[in-house]
């Protein structure tokens, strides 16, 4: 999958991914309006504000402290924004309650974000999960299918 070239980047998203690669939380909640509300596979309840851009962004960090974004794709319409990334990280902190594995993960999600005035203020995070807990050995390997299958006519 082609990187997206970021000069096709609307603002704040290069920011964004820039304080994400350089770990930079000032930069990352910055990016966000004070009264962001978003979704996020990992955190419950939703994320509310600066503090819960903290703490979403810490319990990321914390688990992959070598946490890298790779963006593919950028799709917008009017203040509407969809981006395809990847992360990159080694399990070196708890994550989702499981003790470091120190197994390097990549990770594949989207964020759909609202965007005012230069600001996130709406966004969901939804991330591939069962991935994430296969490769650190929580979840069986999916079976290959054979390729001579036949499968019956629905109707």
């Amino acid at each position: 999958m082609p990187t997206l070239d970021a000069s096709a980047l609307p603002a704040p998203v290069l920011p964004l991914v820039d304080a994400w690669n350089q770990h930079d939380l000032p930069t990352i909640v910055g990016c966000f309006s004070t009264g962001y509300e978003g979704e996020d596979v990992l955190m419950k309840p939703p994320v509310r504000g600066h503090p819960g851009i903290r703490e979403a962004t810490f319990r990321y960090l914390s688990a992959f402290p070598d946490l890298r974004l790779k963006l593919h794709s950028c799709i917008r319409q009017g203040h509407q924004i969809m981006v395809s990334w990847d992360a990159f990280g080694t399990h070196q902190g708890a994550f989702l309650g499981i003790p470091a594995t120190q197994r390097p993960v990549h990770i594949r999600g989207v964020w759909v974000l609202h965007i005012r005035q230069g600001k996130i203020v709406q966004g969901h995070v939804l991330w591939d999960v069962a991935s994430v807990l296969r490769t650190l050995r929580l979840l069986p390997e999916l079976a290959p299918q054979p390729a001579n299958r036949t499968y019956p006519a629905l109707h």
